[in-house]
């Protein structure tokens, strides 16, 4: 859609879409919210879920939900039918995030890591099949569209970023 438009009026084209549409949201950017305390703001969240009613959208995000009420909003978006998957920059913090068990995890990773993984906490990690295998995308994957999928983490290279360029200690930290 077109980038000025209003939050309303995105959530009404959101809305017009054909029941059961997989669509993805923030390409680049992050949802409605107070970037400096990190917190989801709930009414626009709400709207966007109300608009995604019997649709499959999806989206990414780094709000964090040991931050204010962003737990239960994730919770509640992932259970109503709009996936938001949480952004880790680490395997450790993945675990983490997957402790909450409010959402889907993904993780930040060089694009020179293997395809499969463990977390520390034994969790399985795969990269992007989007990443891996010729013809797939997000369109046809949707794996990042199921909120209630395996507890496996879904890893997406930086590009550009290779494991060793990285010092040992920070990439003992991501890993």
């Amino acid at each position: 859609g077109d980038p000025g438009l209003s939050w309303t009026a995105f959530c009404d084209q959101i809305a017009q879409l054909a029941p059961g549409q997989v669509w993805l949201h923030n390409v680049q950017g992050e949802l409605p919210g107070d970037l400096l305390y990190f917190e989801l703001e709930a009414a626009p969240l709400e709207q966007l879920v109300q608009a995604n009613r019997g649709r499959r959208g999806f989206t990414f995000t780094h709000y964090q939900p040991k931050v204010g009420h962003n737990a239960e909003l994730i919770a509640a978006a992932n259970e109503r039918g709009f996936t938001l998957n949480l952004i880790a920059d680490s395997f450790k913090e993945a675990d983490e995030f997957l402790g909450w068990q409010v959402a889907p995890v993904v993780v930040k990773v060089p694009e020179d890591t293997p395809d499969r993984l463990r977390t520390p906490a034994g969790h399985p990690v795969e990269r992007c099949p989007q990443n891996i295998r010729r013809g797939v995308s997000c369109a046809t994957c949707q794996r990042c569209a199921h909120p209630d999928r395996d507890r496996s983490i879904v890893a997406f290279p930086i590009p550009g970023l290779r494991a060793a360029d990285i010092p040992p200690d920070i990439l003992a930290e991501m890993m």
